[in-house]
């Protein structure tokens, strides 16, 4: 008698673990990220090859992903960098 009842207590707990896992799993989801367009920057003068290239590959991974991929030439020493 004594195993059934911590046979039925251990079944007990495991679907209450279980309803809790999905509840906090479906509770918890991300946000879809990136919430902004991606910035691709191109070092070189618009027109080039690299440019041609960028947007492209801007085109197929907004095709692929559904995320918008914006290409920004900027040529010069400070390409890198943030304005």
């Amino acid at each position: 008698m004594r195993f059934q009842s911590n046979l039925k207590f251990f079944f007990a707990s495991c679907a209450s673990i279980a309803v809790q896992c999905f509840c906090v799993s479906h509770a918890a989801q991300p946000a879809a990220y990136p919430t902004k367009p991606v910035r691709m920057i191109v070092p070189f003068a618009a027109a080039g090859g690299s440019d041609i290239m960028a947007r492209s590959l801007a085109q197929a991974l907004t095709a692929s992903t559904g995320q918008q991929f914006v290409v920004e030439n900027r040529p010069g020493a400070n390409a890198g960098r943030e304005q």
